[in-house]
């Protein structure tokens, strides 16, 4: 079971994953093929190292500083909510909104 939060600071967007999707090797590859797109992607553009990126853990900070910032969350977002609808089997969803935005895959 994978748990995926999404969270929106003043002056950063952070996504984490926590766990394994056991039991379906296209998800858990789904969501590692993400986060470490995700973390490349900040890292070529601010070189920015607080990058967490271990088996069963992953967290990336997106500093809002960086052009495109708020884009490529939300497309993290998205892509995450198709994850979920895709394999619903291993996935459930549930946000919350306002300054601090969460989003659960299991």
């Amino acid at each position: 079971m994978t748990y995926i939060e999404l969270r929106t600071y003043k002056d950063a967007y952070e996504i984490s994953a926590e766990g394994h999707a056991t039991g379906s090797v296209e998800v858990c590859a789904a969501i590692s093929t993400l986060m470490t797109a995700l973390a490349n992607w900040v890292f070529q553009r601010s070189c920015h190292e607080d990058q967490v990126l271990e088996p069963g853990h992953a967290c990336v900070v997106i500093p809002k500083a960086i052009a495109g910032a708020k884009t490529i969350f939300e497309f993290a977002q998205m892509t995450f909510e198709m994850i979920c609808e895709d394999a619903e089997n291993f996935c459930e969803l549930g946000q919350k909104f306002g300054q601090e935005g969460k989003m659960r895959l299991i």
